[in-house]
């Protein structure tokens, strides 16, 4: 009932944020700039509001106590295309997921060097946004394909090895 009654749609932004947040921070500044406590600091502005990951957004929005003990009350990964673009944002992550999930299945990934790695590294966190937001999907996965195209360059370039038909 909150939204878009007396919360705004996101268009987008809890997603941009979590692709943001899966480029790897190479340095000594960590950007807390999302977090409870930034949000605490401004005061809880609704700039601020509007920029907390959804989980958090949520527990602060309906169990405030739970929210500054540092708990959550967990939250949806089908909850957060409605908090963005409403029911026509539902509809669409649906479409999407479906065809993926359709061309994964199509696909013999013993003889797809693409979609093994894909099934093999990321799709267990894709599984996970069941029950958490997509920035639990984004960051875990992004950093385990990083290190394997790493790992391939290193073995391609200073072994001479080549680990795909």
């Amino acid at each position: 009932n909150m939204i878009p009654a007396d919360e705004p749609y996101r268009m987008g932004r809890t997603y941009w944020t979590a692709i943001l947040g899966a480029i790897p921070n190479i340095g000594l500044k960590i950007d807390a700039s999302n977090s409870r406590h930034s949000a605490r600091a401004a005061g809880f502005s609704q700039e601020t509001l509007l920029n907390m990951s959804p989980a958090d957004w949520m527990t602060y929005k309906i169990l405030r106590d739970q929210f500054y003990l540092g708990q959550g009350t967990g939250y949806s990964g089908v909850a957060e295309p409605y908090l963005n673009f409403g029911m026509m944002g539902v509809i669409v992550f649906f479409v999407i997921l479906g065809v993926f999930m359709g061309v994964q299945e199509a696909t013999n990934i013993a003889h797809s060097t693409v979609n093994f790695i894909f099934a093999s590294s990321a799709f267990p966190f894709l599984l996970a946004t069941v029950r958490n937001d997509f920035a639990n999907f984004t960051k875990p996965a992004s950093f385990i394909i990083l290190t394997l195209f790493i790992w391939w360059l290193a073995s391609r370039f200073f072994l001479n090895k080549k680990f795909y038909r």
